[in-house]
């Protein structure tokens, strides 16, 4: 099984030999996407991992999205294949029809055209009386919806979507909206190419963490001075984030830590966006750039990566505490190393404040 550096490198090379350096999708009904890569199909790779390494490529820069396609897609399994149909408003059977309808002034019975028919004559089969004159004896409305299944008239039908793959129904404006890509090699992941390396182009370094696939705290220096940067210039929030699971509880190098890690990234990854960068500072520790994010709005981000933390453990799983420490981008902070230096106080402020807090007192009850 490749590693994520290997399956990077392999995809880049891909790239670097396919019709113009471009990864093209092409029609593929059996992929839930309804398009699929051929010129990536040696690395039997699943669809869904192919797309995540694709667009993972794309964050790091070694890749660039082009439209290719957009469609509408299953809000529950997520797959191309939808029948957009005429439904009843009342029952949302696809069994109704369009026609003229008249209605009968007598006793009020309204029914297609065709109910009335009796030969040559209408004749009301609600209470037998015959339709004579129109404007005196009956109308006809303007053309209505009928629906078969339950004989519900409408002027006006839902439009609905049947997934035909899970089989669920749903209103066509919760259909999911998706744009399918191509994905073209830039200078940098042509670069990675001939270097055999995902490194930027002047060297400083690896962009990614393979391990984890996270970026390398290297990349996420350079992020940080490019963030404080821009913040201060356009007047923009920025906060950072450092999170840390206690060594107490996992000795540093053992395997209980590196699962603790591995949790911890799974978390990051899940509940933070696109926009915002995370890498590895410590053994035990979680570096997170949250863009045009205020003081505010900072605390919400780590107990969202708590709650994910939480419940990545399952049912009974063990828990992950946290700490951390957060800080906000300030008029006192002239340079990206004195938000950072901010930061770890923080968190070192937050762990010596859990060291210090005292036992819980034994039961009694427990003697």
């Amino acid at each position: 099984m490749l590693s994520p550096r290997d399956r990077y490198l392999a995809l880049l090379s891909l790239a670097a030999n396919a019709h113009q350096q471009l990864l093209s999708p092409v029609p593929d009904p059996g992929v839930s996407s309804g398009f699929s890569y051929p010129d990536a199909s040696g690395l039997n790779l699943s669809p869904a991992e192919l797309e995540a390494d694709l667009e993972q490529l794309c964050e790091l820069g070694y890749l660039e999205r082009q439209f290719a396609e957009r469609g509408y897609y299953c809000p529950d399994c997520h797959h191309h294949a939808l029948m957009f149909r005429e439904t009843c408003p009342a029952c949302a059977s696809s069994n109704v029809e369009i026609g003229d309808l008249l209605h009968h002034f007598r006793c009020g019975h309204t029914a297609p055209e065709s109910e009335f028919q009796d030969g040559v004559r209408y004749t009301c089969r609600k209470c037998g009386h015959q339709l004579r004159h129109i404007g005196v004896d009956y109308e006809r409305p303007a053309s209505s919806y009928l629906c078969r299944a339950c004989n519900y008239v409408s002027s006006e039908p839902d439009t609905r979507c049947l997934c035909l793959k899970c089989g669920k129904q749903h209103p066509a404006d919760r259909a999911e909206l998706r744009t399918v890509y191509a994905y073209r090699l830039n200078a940098r992941g042509g670069l990675a190419v001939n270097r055999g390396e995902l490194g930027d182009a002047r060297g400083a370094g690896s962009l990614v963490d393979t391990e984890f696939g996270l970026y390398s705290f290297s990349y996420f220096d350079e992020r940080l001075t490019q963030e404080v940067a821009a913040s201060k210039r356009y007047k923009r929030p920025l906060s950072l984030m450092l999170v840390a699971f206690r060594e107490s509880d996992f000795p540093a190098g053992s395997n209980a830590a590196n699962d603790a890690m591995r949790r911890l990234v799974a978390g990051a990854k899940d509940s933070l966006r696109d926009c915002d960068c995370a890498a590895l500072f410590r053994e035990d520790c979680l570096a997170a750039l949250l863009v045009d994010t205020d003081g505010a709005g900072a605390p919400f981000a780590f107990k969202r990566l708590q709650e994910t933390v939480d419940r990545l453990a399952g049912e009974g799983g063990e828990p992950l505490p946290l700490d951390c420490g957060l800080v906000t981008l300030s008029d006192s902070h002239a340079t990206a190393r004195a938000v950072f230096d901010d930061a770890r106080a923080s968190l070192s402020n937050a762990q010596t404040q859990v060291a210090a807090e005292p036992a819980p007192a034994a039961d009694p009850s427990a003697e």
